[in-house]
């Protein structure tokens, strides 16, 4: 976790560095932008390989949230709220490595796929 300075937001324009046109800068790695709030609180964007820029992702919240302990932006069992685009998750971290994360699921996409034989 690479902390953004004091002023600069992890809002604003597209994470993928490239103005939203679809390269992957990142070199296909998922990449998380993040900026401690104050403790306790994070402001997070996340960036997944072959996807770009998503809303919300689990897994990242979970790696920020651990990361901003080992930061001392939060502590071992604290909840530890992640303000992602698409809304914000709870995740806990305790020292015997468990993470458990709660948040509200939301349908973003629906469609149908046909599939030709």
């Amino acid at each position: 976790m690479a902390p953004l300075p004091a002023g600069e937001e992890a809002g604003g324009e597209k994470a993928d560095g490239n103005g939203g046109k679809g390269a992957d800068p990142h070199g296909g790695k998922n990449v998380s932008f993040v900026r401690p709030l104050r403790v306790g609180t994070l402001q997070a964007r996340v960036w997944e390989r072959g996807s770009g820029e998503t809303l919300a992702c689990g897994s990242g919240a979970c790696a920020v949230t651990a990361a901003a302990i080992e930061e001392g932006y939060a502590e071992y069992g604290m909840p530890v709220r992640v303000i992602l685009p698409g809304g914000v998750l709870t995740v806990s971290v305790r020292e015997t490595g468990e993470v458990t994360q709660t948040g509200e699921a939301v349908t973003v996409f629906s469609g149908v796929f046909l599939w030709e034989a």
